[in-house]
């Protein structure tokens, strides 16, 4: 099911990595009226000594809820996702652009989209995103899309019937 929907965009730049820049805004949430959800990272590929392939010890990308991730990993993305926003870290060479993606009421900076919702199965991969079969979330993932003229212009995660403005 799709409907129509405003988003407003915001960016930002920090001299500080992906890693320090995602712990700085998970700490000063405390008591945010919009917590973070769930939340997504990638690690730099190079990370692992020698050329070893595999998953990092101790970390989970994929984690419910705010992350409790090593200011020390070299993160190259991260996706903390909320129950109307997104924020999206990405490490450029010398810190870290931050762009949020947030549902909000018609006014003179937002854009109209069309809202769209598919399920999410993580079923196939569990170890790829850190999961054990008893962690994974209670209630169905979907992604959120945003379209413009038929062209994405940008999507996020959410829990279904988790306080988000899910419909369908």
């Amino acid at each position: 099911m799709s409907h129509a929907t405003f988003l407003q965009f915001t960016s930002s730049r920090y001299a500080r990595s992906v890693a320090q820049c995602v712990a700085d805004v998970v700490q000063s949430d405390g008591e945010a009226a919009d917590p973070v959800r769930i939340a997504f990272a990638e690690i730099q590929p190079s990370f692992l000594p020698q050329g070893k392939r595999g998953r990092v010890a101790g970390f989970a990308p994929f984690v419910i809820g705010a992350p409790d991730w090593s200011t020390e990993l070299p993160l190259v993305e991260v996706r903390l996702f909320r129950a109307n926003a997104m924020d999206h870290f990405a490490a450029d060479g010398t810190g870290c652009r931050v762009t949020r993606l947030k549902e909000a009421v018609q006014g003179a900076q937002e854009e109209l989209a069309e809202r769209r919702e598919r399920s999410v199965l993580l079923l196939k991969d569990l170890n790829r995103f850190g999961l054990a079969a008893n962690t994974l979330p209670s209630r169905p993932l979907v992604a959120i899309e945003y379209l413009r003229h038929g062209r994405l212009v940008g999507w996020r995660l959410a829990l279904k019937d988790g306080g988000e403005r899910n419909e369908g």
